[in-house]
């Protein structure tokens, strides 16, 4: 539906964990805790989750769809950069190019005479 539309993947809606009912809630500390456990850990939490009878098929999709994100990023951890890295880098080197050419051509300015003010 969302391709008819002219949608990427990226903009259909998600699962939000955090809009859900409290039970639901109760997974999230679990499923933090089988992150550190690597995404072995999380394979053994999916399995966990189904079983647990007081939870609805909603929340289990929920709960599951915060382990398949946690899972990814656990997989494939952001690299923490600076994004303004590259536009700072280009500024400096314009900033420098132009102050070489400002130090090629002093003849710019006309020369005034030490003892004479002009005010403009």
């Amino acid at each position: 539906m969302f391709g008819l539309m002219g949608c990427s993947i990226h903009n259909q809606p998600k699962v939000a964990p955090e809009l859900t009912g409290d039970l639901a809630q109760q997974w999230m500390p679990k499923v933090h805790k089988a992150a550190e456990q690597g995404v072995d850990g999380l394979k053994k939490l999916w399995r966990q989750v189904e079983s647990d009878e007081n939870l609805s098929r909603n929340e289990v999709l929920v709960v599951r769809a915060a382990i398949e994100r946690t899972a990814a990023e656990v997989k494939n951890p952001k690299k923490f950069s600076d994004p303004t890295s590259d536009d700072v880098a280009r500024l400096r080197a314009a900033a420098a190019e132009q102050q070489d050419q400002a130090a090629e051509d002093p003849g710019d300015f006309e020369e005034l005479p030490p003892d004479e003010f002009t005010a403009a």
